[in-house]
């Protein structure tokens, strides 16, 4: 008796032959920010607005003076009701943000300096008009303040 494989295929049509590689048609990139300084015992927030929509599926930070419990994150929000779900949420546009997922969640750094890269398993569409969010949560209350430098991978949408 013979058996009958069915392949399984991207949403694309593509078959799967490894499914822990991202494959796309579009155009990759990555992009950097400057290195930004954070203040100590904060939360800091630094927002990336989108010009163009991406495939978001990576990226990565180096971290200088970390200390003790300090912790990163990384999420994709609205600032601007861009999705038009303000009023769904009772949010207020210029006031409220609404966070749309969260990547990287409370990654603790090291102390002293350290590096993180990060890929995701699949890409994930980011209209034009969100944010990249990057946060860094700093635990010192005095010394030489952290040092933040980020950088995204994504697909050209």
């Amino acid at each position: 008796m013979t058996s009958l494989v069915i392949p399984q295929l991207t949403v694309e049509g593509y078959d799967v032959v490894a499914p822990t590689t991202v494959y796309s048609p579009e155009n990759g990139a990555s992009k950097g920010y400057p290195p930004r300084t954070a203040t100590l015992n904060a939360q800091n927030i630094w927002d990336e607005p989108l010009a163009t929509g991406i495939y978001l599926f990576g990226g990565g930070c180096w971290v200088r003076n970390a200390t003790q419990g300090d912790y990163g994150e990384l999420a994709v929000v609205d600032k601007d009701d861009v999705l038009g779900l303000f009023a769904y949420y009772g949010l207020i546009k210029g006031v409220d943000v609404l966070e749309l997922r969260k990547h990287l969640r409370t990654h603790y750094f090291p102390v002293g300096a350290s590096e993180l890269a990060m890929e995701f398993p699949s890409k994930s569409y980011v209209p034009a008009g969100l944010y990249l969010r990057e946060i860094y949560v700093s635990t010192a209350t005095s010394g030489d303040a952290p040092i933040v430098c980020t950088h995204y991978k994504f697909y050209e949408a």
